[in-house]
């Protein structure tokens, strides 16, 4: 009898069961991988994909609104982890096989988390706004005006009355 029990040639190759991670089967006797499934390199592509349209939407912006994000580097990266981010989400919750949804997902994810970055332009509301005709130049400053605008205080006349409201004599 041999080595492998009844039925089992102990020469042959043997096929086992993808490990996690990896497609296709093992030749134990060779050791490499004898096929790949399309979906593998599908999702490859997505994320390459999903990856390019955040680092062009991030980089776009940088361009069009320097002035209202931060450091450049953080918009970059800021972009291309949301575009990777939006890719997987999607990638998961739809399946293989939908690249143009994917990578509109990854777009759609990139393009918010970039105006989570975006800062409020204080100045320009401000200005819109038409001044009172009676008012001073105090009233109508802006909030850094009003913080470091002194006080005005009502000067006291030397005579007046005390704060009880009595003349003291």
């Amino acid at each position: 009898m041999p080595h492998g029990g009844p039925g089992i040639d102990p020469g042959a190759a043997v096929s086992v069961a993808p490990s996690r991670g990896s497609t296709g089967t093992t030749d134990l006797h060779r050791g490499h991988r004898t096929g790949r499934h399309p979906e593998e390199a599908l999702v490859i592509w997505e994320a390459l994909g999903s990856a390019a349209i955040g680092l062009a939407l991030a980089h776009l912006a940088s361009k069009r609104i320097p002035g209202r994000l931060p450091h450049r580097r953080l918009v970059l990266a800021t972009g291309l982890v949301a575009g990777l981010l939006g890719g997987l989400v999607s990638g998961v919750v739809l399946g293989p096989g939908q690249f143009p949804v994917t990578l509109l997902c990854a777009a759609g994810v990139a393009a918010a988390m970039l105006s989570l970055l975006l800062r409020v332009d204080a100045g320009a509301p401000e200005s819109r706004r038409a001044r009172p005709s009676g008012a001073s130049s105090g009233a109508s400053a802006g909030p850094r005006e009003r913080r470091h605008a002194p006080r005005q205080r009502p000067a006291r006349a030397s005579g007046a009355a005390s704060p009880s409201g009595a003349a003291r004599s």
